[in-house]
């Protein structure tokens, strides 16, 4: 029963669309020709119209499109000559320069880095032997901290002892010459490698941050390069990078490295 209503709905649907088609163009058809054929000139002066604008509008884009290309090229022409001339300006002093040097007698030498330095003749040997113990002595220093950045503690601990105690046996391993708690003058840092202070701190704590500085003072004026080993650093992040950068700012090349 429903699918015979079903079926009679759908003709009787088809039976609608079928008429209102017959009537559109019975009624509504014969005027819109009409109207077409009385303004068909009107509609084509209309269309060619928009098709020139279109046109227009086309050409100007890709004109445009062209002087933009022409002037980023201009620009870089600019730019490659300005550098250029900066270049050549740059030569230029490095040579007047250089002969300035010349003539009162010094002579260049090239460190390890790639610097240009000036030095008489006669200190330029001795130049020469610092540069490689400096060189030397920086290879000792990124090779001591990547040994330490690299160690773990077992576990962690509630006194600075023990942490200290891990990290020295993880140093000698590496390296034996390492030595512990040597006194020089009122200085006594917690590890020694050669010309290198380490100072161990953990757990690390602000009242333990604020005698660092006091240590790098006395530190600095025996060794060369100070590394500070912070284990389990139980300090608010903002006060934490504030004394970071003020360590750095204040004694230079100081290695900090949190564990």
């Amino acid at each position: 029963m429903d699918s015979d209503d079903t079926f009679s709905n759908i003709v009787r649907g088809i039976g609608f669309v079928v008429v209102g088609l017959y009537v559109f163009w019975i009624f509504a058809v014969p005027p819109i020709m009409a109207w077409l054929s009385a303004n068909a000139f009107t509609l084509m002066l209309i269309g060619a119209v928009c098709l020139v604008g279109i046109v227009g509008f086309g050409y100007w884009w890709v004109r445009e499109d062209a002087r933009a290309a022409e002037r980023r090229a201009r620009e870089e022409e600019v730019h490659v000559e300005r550098l250029a001339r900066e270049e050549r300006e740059r030569v230029r002093r490095e040579a007047e320069f250089a002969e300035s040097q010349r003539q009162r007698g010094l002579v260049e030498y090239r460190t390890m880095e790639g610097k240009v330095v000036w030095v008489p003749q006669e200190q330029l040997e001795e130049v020469a032997r610092r540069d490689r113990e400096e060189a030397e002595a920086r290879k000792l220093v990124n090779r001591l901290t990547s040994h330490i950045e690299g160690f773990t503690p077992l576990r962690d601990y509630s006194n600075e002892w023990d942490y200290h105690r891990e990290l020295q046996i993880h140093i000698k391993a590496v390296f034996p010459d390492a030595r512990i708690e040597v006194q020089t003058g009122s200085s006594r840092p917690d590890i020694v490698v050669q010309n290198i202070a380490i100072e161990v701190k953990g757990p690390t704590h602000t009242r333990d941050l604020q005698t660092i500085a006091d240590k790098l003072m006395r530190y600095s004026q025996h060794y060369d390069t100070v590394i500070v080993v912070l284990f389990s650093v139980q300090v608010n992040e903002r006060r934490y990078s504030e004394w970071e950068r003020g360590v750095k700012k204040t004694f230079g090349d100081v290695r900090i490295i949190c564990l």
